[in-house]
Protein backbone atom coordinates (compact mmCIF):
# COMPACT_ATOMS: atom_id res chain seq x y z
CA UNK A 1 0.00 0.00 0.00
CA UNK A 2 1.38 3.44 -1.08
CA UNK A 3 2.22 5.49 1.57
CA UNK A 4 0.45 9.15 1.46
CA UNK A 5 2.23 12.17 0.97
CA UNK A 6 2.38 14.20 4.33
CA UNK A 7 1.10 17.94 3.39
CA UNK A 8 3.73 20.82 4.23
CA UNK A 9 3.20 23.12 6.63
CA UNK A 10 4.91 25.85 6.69
CA UNK A 11 5.76 27.26 10.10
CA UNK A 12 3.91 30.51 11.26
CA UNK A 13 5.28 32.60 13.68
CA UNK A 14 3.72 34.12 16.54
CA UNK A 15 1.92 37.18 15.94
CA UNK A 16 3.86 39.54 18.30
CA UNK A 17 6.96 38.12 16.92
CA UNK A 18 5.74 38.75 13.25
CA UNK A 19 4.38 42.26 14.27
CA UNK A 20 7.60 43.05 15.73
CA UNK A 21 9.66 41.82 12.55
CA UNK A 22 7.62 43.88 10.11
CA UNK A 23 7.93 47.37 12.41
CA UNK A 24 11.33 47.11 13.13
CA UNK A 25 13.03 45.38 10.15
CA UNK A 26 14.08 46.87 7.07
CA UNK A 27 13.23 44.55 5.31
CA UNK A 28 10.34 43.16 6.87
CA UNK A 29 9.30 39.63 5.74
CA UNK A 30 6.38 39.41 3.94
CA UNK A 31 6.19 42.46 2.14
CA UNK A 32 8.39 44.06 -1.07
CA UNK A 33 11.33 45.73 -0.16
CA UNK A 34 10.70 49.34 1.17
CA UNK A 35 14.50 50.00 -0.46
CA UNK A 36 16.23 49.95 -3.24
CA UNK A 37 19.94 48.54 -3.86
CA UNK A 38 20.88 50.24 -7.27
CA UNK A 39 22.10 48.76 -9.46
CA UNK A 40 20.76 45.27 -8.88
CA UNK A 41 17.45 46.47 -7.09
CA UNK A 42 16.28 50.22 -8.49
CA UNK A 43 14.22 52.42 -7.09
CA UNK A 44 10.42 51.85 -8.14
CA UNK A 45 9.62 55.77 -7.72
CA UNK A 46 12.49 58.69 -6.09
CA UNK A 47 10.50 61.20 -3.76
CA UNK A 48 11.81 64.64 -3.40
CA UNK A 49 10.85 67.42 -1.23
CA UNK A 50 11.61 71.14 -1.25
CA UNK A 51 11.58 73.96 1.70
CA UNK A 52 9.91 76.89 0.64
CA UNK A 53 8.66 75.24 -2.49
CA UNK A 54 8.54 78.97 -4.11
CA UNK A 55 12.28 79.36 -3.17
CA UNK A 56 15.09 78.59 -5.48
CA UNK A 57 17.06 75.37 -5.69
CA UNK A 58 19.75 77.08 -4.06
CA UNK A 59 18.48 78.29 -1.52
CA UNK A 60 16.00 75.94 -0.55
CA UNK A 61 16.26 72.89 2.11
CA UNK A 62 16.31 69.66 -0.06
CA UNK A 63 15.75 65.90 0.73
CA UNK A 64 15.06 63.19 -1.06
CA UNK A 65 14.66 59.27 -0.66
CA UNK A 66 14.34 56.09 -3.64
CA UNK A 67 11.72 53.46 -2.58
CA UNK A 68 10.70 50.19 -3.86
CA UNK A 69 7.37 49.20 -1.83
CA UNK A 70 4.86 52.08 -2.43
CA UNK A 71 3.82 51.35 1.24
CA UNK A 72 7.40 52.93 2.18
CA UNK A 73 6.99 56.11 -0.08
CA UNK A 74 3.58 56.44 1.55
CA UNK A 75 4.80 56.70 5.20
CA UNK A 76 7.35 59.10 4.16
CA UNK A 77 5.00 61.53 2.91
CA UNK A 78 2.62 60.81 5.39
CA UNK A 79 4.93 61.75 7.95
CA UNK A 80 6.51 64.55 6.04
CA UNK A 81 3.26 66.36 5.32
CA UNK A 82 1.45 65.38 8.54
CA UNK A 83 -2.25 67.00 8.64
CA UNK A 84 -1.68 69.39 6.61
CA UNK A 85 -3.83 70.59 3.63
CA UNK A 86 -2.84 69.78 0.22
CA UNK A 87 -2.85 71.43 -3.46
CA UNK A 88 -1.96 69.65 -6.49
CA UNK A 89 -0.59 71.90 -9.12
CA UNK A 90 0.19 69.31 -11.52
CA UNK A 91 0.07 65.31 -11.09
CA UNK A 92 3.70 65.33 -10.51
CA UNK A 93 3.99 67.97 -7.96
CA UNK A 94 1.87 68.25 -4.50
CA UNK A 95 2.39 71.49 -2.13
CA UNK A 96 1.46 71.98 1.49
CA UNK A 97 -0.09 75.12 3.07
CA UNK A 98 2.96 75.61 4.83
CA UNK A 99 5.37 75.53 1.80
CA UNK A 100 6.62 72.04 1.20
CA UNK A 101 6.48 71.13 -1.95
CA UNK A 102 7.04 67.06 -2.88
CA UNK A 103 8.21 66.01 -6.52
CA UNK A 104 7.67 63.07 -7.73
CA UNK A 105 10.26 60.64 -10.29
CA UNK A 106 9.69 57.55 -11.74
CA UNK A 107 12.72 55.93 -12.86
CA UNK A 108 11.84 52.42 -13.37
CA UNK A 109 9.16 51.18 -16.56
CA UNK A 110 6.55 49.82 -13.98
CA UNK A 111 5.60 53.52 -12.73
CA UNK A 112 6.13 56.04 -15.67
CA UNK A 113 3.13 58.42 -15.02
CA UNK A 114 1.40 59.89 -12.59
CA UNK A 115 3.67 58.62 -9.70
CA UNK A 116 3.12 60.98 -6.95
CA UNK A 117 -1.00 60.11 -7.22
CA UNK A 118 -0.22 56.27 -6.79
CA UNK A 119 1.77 56.83 -3.91
CA UNK A 120 -1.14 58.78 -1.95
CA UNK A 121 -3.58 56.27 -3.88
CA UNK A 122 -1.80 53.23 -2.74
CA UNK A 123 -3.78 51.13 0.01
CA UNK A 124 -1.80 49.72 2.99
CA UNK A 125 -2.45 45.75 3.51
CA UNK A 126 -2.51 44.02 6.80
CA UNK A 127 1.10 43.17 6.99
CA UNK A 128 1.62 47.11 5.70
CA UNK A 129 -0.18 48.80 7.92
CA UNK A 130 2.02 47.71 10.54
CA UNK A 131 5.04 49.26 9.11
CA UNK A 132 6.84 52.21 10.27
CA UNK A 133 9.09 54.91 8.99
CA UNK A 134 12.62 53.99 10.50
CA UNK A 135 13.91 56.52 13.71
CA UNK A 136 16.84 57.59 10.81
CA UNK A 137 14.20 58.98 8.57
CA UNK A 138 12.02 60.66 10.82
CA UNK A 139 15.29 62.65 11.99
CA UNK A 140 15.96 63.72 8.50
CA UNK A 141 12.30 64.69 8.07
CA UNK A 142 12.32 66.39 10.90
CA UNK A 143 15.66 68.44 10.75
CA UNK A 144 14.10 69.40 6.56
CA UNK A 145 10.59 71.40 7.61
CA UNK A 146 11.91 73.34 11.18
CA UNK A 147 10.80 76.55 10.53
CA UNK A 148 11.68 78.74 7.67
CA UNK A 149 13.85 80.82 7.97
CA UNK A 150 15.92 79.01 10.55
CA UNK A 151 16.07 81.06 13.34
CA UNK A 152 19.00 79.57 14.37
CA UNK A 153 21.17 80.78 11.86
CA UNK A 154 21.86 84.19 10.54
CA UNK A 155 20.54 84.30 6.81
CA UNK A 156 23.34 86.25 5.05
CA UNK A 157 22.57 87.84 1.85
CA UNK A 158 25.48 86.81 -1.07
CA UNK A 159 24.16 89.22 -3.53
CA UNK A 160 24.10 92.53 -1.14
CA UNK A 161 27.60 91.19 0.64
CA UNK A 162 29.28 91.57 -3.29
CA UNK A 163 27.02 94.58 -4.41
CA UNK A 164 28.29 96.39 -1.09
CA UNK A 165 32.19 95.74 -2.54
CA UNK A 166 31.58 96.50 -5.94
CA UNK A 167 29.78 99.69 -4.58
CA UNK A 168 32.44 100.60 -2.20
CA UNK A 169 34.28 104.18 -3.29
CA UNK A 170 37.55 103.96 -4.21
CA UNK A 171 40.22 106.57 -3.44
CA UNK A 172 41.09 109.39 -6.10
CA UNK A 173 44.22 108.78 -7.77
CA UNK A 174 46.18 106.27 -9.77
CA UNK A 175 45.55 102.53 -8.55
CA UNK A 176 47.87 99.41 -8.91
CA UNK A 177 46.46 96.15 -8.58
CA UNK A 178 48.72 93.68 -6.46
CA UNK A 179 48.48 91.56 -9.75
CA UNK A 180 50.37 94.45 -11.69
CA UNK A 181 52.39 94.99 -8.21
CA UNK A 182 53.47 91.37 -7.99
CA UNK A 183 54.63 91.50 -11.83
CA UNK A 184 57.05 94.90 -10.87
CA UNK A 185 58.35 92.85 -8.22
CA UNK A 186 58.89 89.53 -9.78
CA UNK A 187 56.40 87.46 -7.75
CA UNK A 188 53.58 85.27 -9.39
CA UNK A 189 50.59 87.21 -8.63
CA UNK A 190 48.75 83.88 -6.95
CA UNK A 191 51.81 83.73 -4.20
CA UNK A 192 51.02 87.64 -3.39
CA UNK A 193 47.67 87.61 -2.87
CA UNK A 194 48.23 84.35 -0.96
CA UNK A 195 50.79 85.98 1.38
CA UNK A 196 48.60 89.17 1.67
CA UNK A 197 45.84 86.58 2.87
CA UNK A 198 48.03 84.95 5.51
CA UNK A 199 49.12 88.50 6.62
CA UNK A 200 47.50 91.30 8.99
CA UNK A 201 46.39 93.81 6.14
CA UNK A 202 43.01 94.37 5.77
CA UNK A 203 41.54 92.99 2.21
CA UNK A 204 39.67 97.00 1.16
CA UNK A 205 36.65 96.54 -0.11
CA UNK A 206 37.02 97.40 -3.31
CA UNK A 207 39.75 94.31 -3.85
CA UNK A 208 43.31 93.62 -3.52
CA UNK A 209 44.57 97.19 -5.11
CA UNK A 210 46.40 100.28 -3.63
CA UNK A 211 46.63 103.80 -4.50
CA UNK A 212 49.91 104.07 -6.36
CA UNK A 213 53.50 105.85 -4.79
CA UNK A 214 51.24 105.91 -1.46
CA UNK A 215 52.59 104.71 1.90
CA UNK A 216 49.96 101.78 1.48
CA UNK A 217 51.88 100.88 -1.94
CA UNK A 218 55.17 101.00 -0.27
CA UNK A 219 54.51 98.85 3.01
CA UNK A 220 52.65 96.16 0.75
CA UNK A 221 55.69 96.13 -1.68
CA UNK A 222 58.23 95.84 0.62
CA UNK A 223 55.69 93.27 2.95
CA UNK A 224 55.87 90.74 -0.86
CA UNK A 225 59.46 90.86 -1.38
CA UNK A 226 60.32 89.92 2.03
CA UNK A 227 57.35 87.21 2.56
CA UNK A 228 58.05 85.69 -1.02
CA UNK A 229 62.03 86.02 -0.45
Amino acid sequence: MPRKKKAVVKPALPPQTKLTEITSNPFPPGLERPWPSPPAIPPRVHLFARFPYDQPVGQARLTSNGFVGLYAAKRWVEYLIGDEKLEWPNLHTVKTRSGIGIFCNAPSNRMTENGLEKVFNHEYSAQESFWVLPDQHKRTLDTFRRPWPDPDLPVRSKSAHHSSARSAPKPDGEMISVSDLCMQLGIKPRDGRSALRKSNFEKPAYGWQFLKDSDEHEKISQFLKEATS
